[in-house]
């Protein structure tokens, strides 16, 4: 009965550590497809590059998809206190 329960326990540890491995990739893929998104390497709808890129003229960026507009934060915040232009779902006084 020891020599079952040993098995058993070493199979339950190994499949344990296969299954951790696994779940590492798995975040490791994920974390690399969320920088390609953001980046502009692949269209978020279908998971593929874009047609076309362009370079941002922003060195540490490189190149974005052809049609992504390239702006500084300055150029998006409005005029008088506390006030920047970046989508409905701001709360703003």
């Amino acid at each position: 009965m020891r020599t079952f329960a040993h098995i058993l326990d070493s199979r339950i540890r190994r499949y344990t550590r296969a299954k951790q491995k696994l779940i590492k990739l798995l975040e490791e893929y994920r974390q690399a497809l969320i920088h390609q998104a953001v980046t502009g390497k692949i269209d978020v709808r279908t998971g593929k590059p874009y047609p076309a890129y362009k370079d941002s003229g922003v060195p540490w960026l490189g190149h974005v998809p052809e049609h992504w507009e390239v702006r500084t934060i300055k150029s998006l915040a409005g005029k008088g206190y506390k006030t920047f232009v970046d989508g409905d779902w701001i709360e703003s006084p």
